[in-house]
């Protein structure tokens, strides 16, 4: 299986301003993302929470 680095801005997290991203999620929840941008030569996904 291929490697991925996801990663998350902080305000994609929340539809409030928050402080920290643990404000937002914990390690080991269950999320809904939408996949707001891939780059292939980085091997990453920008994800976001709120769209």
């Amino acid at each position: 299986m291929a490697r991925l680095a996801c990663r998350f801005a902080p305000h994609e997290l929340s539809t409030v301003p928050i402080d920290t991203p643990n404000q937002a999620v914990q390690v080991g929840d269950e999320v809904v993302v939408t996949i707001t941008e891939i780059d292939p030569l980085r091997r990453r996904l920008a994800l976001s929470c709120r769209r």
